[in-house]
Order: C-alpha cells, then structure tokens, then sequence
C-alpha cells in the first residue's frame, strides 16, 4: 500500500489525477465504474483521513462567461469527475480554478459588487492550502498539472511575462446566480511563454521537496508550504525562473524595452 511518511503534513491535499499513469495500482479486470472507485479507494487510503481538494476546473467560463457549479463538467481527469458526480459534498464557486471535495469547504473569498475574485492570490485556495500546512499530490498525473505554481507567481511580485485580465460573467450555485469578475494573470495574446518542467521539477526534488512515494509508483508529492515558499525565492532571485529558453529569450528582450511588467495593452486591443 503506497503511503505518505509519517511526518509528512496532515493538512488539506491537492489532489491531481491521471487513471492512466496510476493502472498498475488497481490491478484486475474493472468496467469504467469500478476502475474510477477502485482509483479513489487507493487514494483514500493514502491520505489517512485528510481532506481532499481535487481540481473540478472547467474552462468554459472564458468563453461563455457563465459558471454553472452544479452542472458544469470537470475537464482535468476522469478521476476528479467521478468524485465530483460521487463522492463530493461541495465545489467552490470560483471559475475556472474550482475545486471538489469533502470536509471543511475551503473558503471563497471575493471583493465589491460585482465579486471580484482572484483565483491565484493570498485569499485563493491555493493560499489555504499553504496556511493548513497541505500537499500537492500528483496522482499520476504531469508535473504541468500544479496550478499552484500560479500562486506562486502572484506571490511573487508577478509575474512580469503575464499580465491581468478580467472575465466578467455570472456563476449558478443552487439556481442562483450572481455577477463576477475573474481576474488572473493571463499568457501574452499569440506568444509563447512556456515553463521548463524538466529543469523546475529536477531542482525541486534535488532540495527534497518533491518526493516520490515509492519507487514502482507514477505517485509524487509535495509540502505545499515549502514548495511554494521554494518557487517564490528563486523568482524573487529571477524573475524568469520558471521559463524554458525560448520563451525567457523573447520576453527578456520585451521586458528590457518596456521598462515593466506585461500589460493588457501590449498584446491585446483594449477598449476606449
């Protein structure tokens, strides 16, 4: 039985998923159902009784502009989905970055009328998980799939390479709806800036904060706190950390002509 070490965090888990990458821990012939409840009492055991977030994001908001918490579909893993429809007592109302789980609800947290919500910063999910002294698990699933990188990069001072952008919409909880903005950093309108997660994820786990649960296993993880507390103190030493070589040669040249971090403007038509 895979299992976290002993002293490793007790508080909330990230939980990303991949059924895929994760087959060898639910040996035997199962139909669709059965393989997803097999999956999920693998991970039940795992964490030993903490509570699970799992990502139930759904980025359909962007272009419909309307969240439907009840209905609306999680696209990132089959896994994840299966608990939403299952086993889940809430999703958060958040857009986009919206998470499924038991226990506790993490808090929603949100500013004005309409509610302005910023899905990456210190009131985000991602910011509680750090304060309840939580884990990033990676459930076979890529590296790429921790979203609170993006945390880190608010906490950050960033970052330079995106820029802000408001999506106002409406979010259904209940048969209620209620107006909101989303406002996250967004990548560059039709330029690269992609990560190195080969070079990010080999420094993490040569400081010993990603960790592998075993070694027959596709199953990592990490202490939220310190891999965050990680990432913001090597982009405080360089902005530009996380980029692979491509993006970081374009936007370094971009950022040395501006004099400033990326805005709106730069890239996108914005309406007088």
């Amino acid at each position: 039985m895979i299992k976290f070490p002993t002293n490793s965090p007790s508080g909330p888990v990230i939980i990303h998923t991949d059924s895929v990458n994760t087959f060898p821990l639910v040996p035997g012939r199962h139909d669709r159902q059965s393989f997803l409840r097999a999956h999920l009492t693998v991970i039940e055991k795992l964490l030993s009784g903490r509570h699970a977030w799992f990502p139930s994001f759904n980025y359909d908001f962007l272009g419909s502009r309307v969240f439907d918490v009840d209905e609306d579909r999680c696209q990132v893993g089959s896994i994840n989905e299966f608990v939403r429809l299952n086993e889940a007592e809430w999703r958060t109302p958040t857009p986009v970055f919206n998470f499924t789980g038991s226990g506790p609800r993490p808090a929603h947290v949100s500013q004005g009328d309409p509610a302005l919500i910023y899905p990456f910063d210190d009131d985000s999910t991602f910011a509680q998980c750090v304060r309840e002294d939580g884990i990033v698990l990676w459930y076979g699933a890529p590296f790429s799939s921790a979203t609170i990188l993006h945390h880190a990069e608010s906490m950050s001072n960033g970052p330079l390479y995106r820029y802000d952008k408001d999506f106002s919409g409406k979010v259904i909880s209940g048969g209620i709806s209620t107006d909101v903005v989303l406002r996250y950093h967004v990548r560059p309108l039709g330029r690269p800036v992609d990560y190195d997660w080969a070079r990010i994820v080999s420094d993490a786990r040569s400081q010993g904060i990603i960790r592998q649960i075993d070694e027959k296993t596709s199953v990592y993880w990490a202490p939220a706190h310190a891999l965050v507390e990680y990432w913001v103190e090597k982009q405080l030493k360089d902005p530009l950390y996380l980029l692979d070589a491509d993006s970081r040669s374009w936007i370094a040249l971009k950022l040395e002509s501006l004099g400033r971090r990326f805005e709106l403007g730069d890239f996108e038509d914005v309406a007088a």
